[in-house]
């Protein structure tokens, strides 16, 4: 319940607000202010520059199809600036420490898992050893493995907010692998409300805080890139394959779809407009280049689909990379949960 003082304050007209708002966009024209990178060029260009305060960013895809990977990455390249006054809360539901330790030093020594269990490090590898188990030592970086229920999840993010603003952090960034594994009985509730209270956070720390939220789609997209019929156009996820759409929708200021076409058994992904889409020209298949519409190539590609950019400068909505060995050992270590038909009817 709001205290009387809470009240006053909501009720009394004021103009802190706007006046920060106009320190922080005169900061950035200054320069006094740098946008995180996400290590993601693509990822930047959709946000303006960068990781900004008060996003609230969606990656969304099929189990298997590297959301975990995406994350790390961004974590990664977040701790590879040199800021001190910026912290990470990871949500880490879905992989103990052990496996993510033993999948970094896969990425780092070029080896199998077994050669990492049962042989020591050579003095030539033991810096890059050492350097994986630092890299989650990093005091910037907070990590709950234990999944909560969505009040859960407001109570202890905000405790660690307020604990990082006592030490003068500046940007925040909190990041959750995956919603579909906050606690409930309902899943799409228990989405909804997770969603719910991260926006509740980002209205409270006005430009202090980023969110990355993973996700699932669901199982229709499968039915739809398999099916007997199917238009080439019609093969690019939208909306309605979110799990737990609603509730993306409404708080997201960014989400991004993340489909590997060859996970899914397809040699061609999507078509698209040929003029539309030219910066994908290098993806384009010979098979189907003739008309207005052209297929793209399936394998060793990785689609990311922006579904929703709330502040958009007109830039392209697909992208595709070349899926690197790193992703694909990664990919397969991951056990993501996939959800049952139950639930996706629930929805």
């Amino acid at each position: 319940m709001m205290t009387p003082e809470q009240i006053n304050k909501l009720l009394n007209h004021n103009s802190e607000g706007i006046d920060k708002a106009v320190r922080t966009l005169t900061n950035f024209q200054k320069k006094k202010f740098i946008p995180i990178k996400s290590g993601l060029d693509h990822l930047d260009e959709v946000c303006l520059g960068g990781l900004l305060p008060d996003l609230i960013i969606g990656f969304l895809s099929r189990p298997g199809m590297g959301k975990t990977f995406t994350v790390h990455t961004i974590r990664q390249a977040i701790l590879r600036s040199e800021k001190q006054d910026i912290s990470i809360l990871l949500w880490n539901l879905e992989m103990p420490f052990f496996t993510l330790l033993l999948v970094e030093l896969k990425k780092r020594l070029k080896k199998s898992y077994k050669e990492i269990l049962y042989n020591q490090p050579t003095k030539e590898e033991l810096p890059l050893f050492k350097e994986a188990a630092q890299d989650f030592r990093d005091p910037r970086l907070t990590i709950i493995n234990i999944p909560p229920t969505p009040d859960e999840y407001y109570t202890i993010t905000k405790a660690w907010i307020d604990s990082q603003i006592l030490l003068g952090k500046e940007q925040l960034f909190i990041l959750v692998d995956h919603t579909g594994i906050v606690k409930g009985i309902n899943k799409t509730e228990s989405i909804f409300l997770t969603l719910e209270q991260t926006n509740r956070l980002k209205l409270e720390y006005s430009g202090l805080l980023t969110f990355l939220m993973l996700g699932q789609l669901n199982r229709s997209i499968e039915d739809l890139w398999h099916g007997d019929k199917v238009n080439p156009i019609n093969l690019r996820v939208n909306s309605s394959h979110i799990f737990g759409s609603d509730g993306y929708q409404q708080f997201m200021d960014v989400i991004v779809t993340q489909v590997i076409p060859q996970k899914a058994n397809l040699e061609e992904y999507a078509a698209v407009n040929r003029e539309k889409y030219s910066h994908l020209e290098e993806h384009f298949t010979d098979l189907t280049a003739t008309g207005k519409f052209v297929r793209l190539q399936g394998q060793n590609r990785i689609y990311y689909d922006y579904i929703k950019k709330r502040l958009d400068d007109d830039t392209p909505s697909l992208y595709c990379g070349i899926l690197n060995p790193d992703q694909e050992e990664y990919i397969k270590t991951v056990q993501e949960k996939d959800y049952t038909k139950e639930e996706i009817l629930d929805f």
